[in-house]
């Protein structure tokens, strides 16, 4: 408990550190994606080499996340680290999520691609009462349909309809984000910021690129959301 704390409290005190809160059911992966993060951002000047069996070993050894776990990523942005927040998933814990709303600088929303259409429904809500949270209002959102490497695995169209998508945006229309948005971060779901992207936490496909674009994302509104915030 001590060194959760302390964890906790130094990702704080870092000021230039952008902090992203990973969240959604108990065994959708996100304690992967979050060590594959960190694992694919290491610093090759300080780490040493890791044989892809290493890799390989090293993921499958990963249990769920209880409580909080926080790890820091340096390399995933030139001029200060990116602190990932990954917050256990259980039913019994989703009530510390809000916790976290008005420190993080984006939501990484975890969901299974293999999923039960019961499943699916329980993430649509989570995930639309997130969306219509008031501190979360300018917050980008990066939806990540895990588990791609498993063969039956649905489509993104297939989990973009399992969510609502589009009208969870709808209904989070008159929570405007922040003028001034670059063109290339509005998504097609209303004016909200959020990509809906498929990765494989165990095997690292896609995951570079989904860490980058929400790293950007976070700095970008951090940015602007520090703006809105001394002019209202």
């Amino acid at each position: 408990m001590l060194h959760l704390l302390w964890s906790v409290y130094d990702s704080v005190v870092h000021t230039t550190d952008i902090h992203l809160l990973l969240v959604g059911r108990s065994g959708t992966g996100k304690s992967h994606l979050a060590e594959q993060t960190k694992l694919l951002f290491r610093d090759p000047s300080s780490a040493k080499p890791m044989t892809a069996d290493h890799v390989d070993h090293k993921m499958k050894q990963l249990r769920p996340t209880v409580g909080l776990n926080v790890i820091r990523v340096p390399a995933l942005r030139p001029d200060g680290s990116v602190v990932l927040w990954d917050v256990g998933g259980h039913a019994s814990l989703r009530n510390i999520w809000r916790s976290y709303f008005a420190s993080c600088a984006a939501i990484v929303f975890v969901v299974d691609s293999t999923a039960s259409k019961d499943e699916f429904e329980e993430d649509a809500l989570l995930l639309a009462a997130m969306m219509r949270a008031l501190s979360l209002r300018r917050t980008p959102f990066l939806i990540v349909s895990n588990k791609i490497d498993v063969e039956g695995h649905m489509s993104l169209r297939e989990v973009q309809d399992r969510l609502r998508l589009v009208d969870i945006a709808a209904s989070t229309a008159d929570l405007a984000p922040p003028q001034n948005i670059a063109s290339d971060s509005v998504s097609g779901f209303g004016g909200r910021v959020l990509r809906l992207m498929e990765v494989s936490a165990l095997r690292g496909d896609g995951v570079k690129e989904a860490m980058t674009w929400i790293a950007e994302q976070a700095v970008r509104f951090s940015q602007l959301g520090t703006l809105a915030d001394t002019s209202d």
